[in-house]
């Protein structure tokens, strides 16, 4: 995505859930599935969606322990080497909403200055869903004759930045140990209160797209 996908990088806020590397946690590995390690679980990872489609990113609310602040889960692309003014951007997702609340996508192009002269929402018919659905985020520009120079894209599980938290369930995450797949934590493992999930959005190929004026 982008210019070309080396313009930008994508960055997660995993330091707010994930307070610890993935290590032994005692005599108990983190390899282990049945469990995690104490203050570390992140909010953004990715899975295998299907053989067709290949990754897709996971991006959910999250509290893995005592130790970390209820969190969102926030996937972010930006670039400041940028030259181009999308109309729009496409992507598909899959959401699921905890106590009614609604994900929030944010795109924002900049002039040279920082200045943002273009502005992209969630529209309100993207809402919560079982199956992967298209959606479309146009991007309306207030200034006409101002060049691109930067542009920032934010994914979030929910709206509010300190969302809620769910009782605990099983969730996935990439194995810790550097395997190719991924690692089922339970609800409930010894000494630690488990991971306390909330609105989960899973997101898949996204696409700038341009059209003429």
């Amino acid at each position: 995505m982008g210019n070309s996908a080396s313009d930008g990088v994508w960055r997660t806020n995993n330091e707010n859930t994930a307070g610890e590397v993935y290590s032994n946690v005692g005599s108990i590995s983190a390899t282990n599935i049945n469990t995690i390690p104490g203050g570390c679980f992140p909010a953004v990872v990715y899975e295998d969606r299907d053989a067709t489609n290949g990754l897709a990113a996971v991006i959910r609310s999250v509290d893995a322990s005592s130790k970390n602040n209820k969190a969102r889960g926030e996937l972010i692309y930006s670039s400041t080497n940028w030259n181009s003014r999308p109309s729009s951007v496409s992507f598909e997702y899959q959401y699921s909403s905890y106590n009614n609340e609604n994900f929030e996508v944010n795109v924002f192009i900049k002039d040279k200055n920082g200045n943002t002269i273009g502005v992209g929402t969630r529209p309100n018919t993207a809402e919560a869903n079982s199956d992967y659905q298209t959606c479309r985020v146009v991007i309306d520009y207030s200034v006409e004759n101002e060049n691109a120079a930067a542009i920032e894209i934010l994914f979030a599980s929910a709206e509010s930045s300190f969302s809620t938290a769910s009782s605990t369930t099983t969730v996935e995450a990439p194995d810790p140990s550097g395997g190719t797949g991924s690692v089922s934590y339970p609800a409930t493992y010894t000494s630690f209160a488990g991971v306390k999930e909330g609105s989960v959005l899973k997101i898949d190929n996204v696409t700038l797209n341009y059209e003429e004026e």
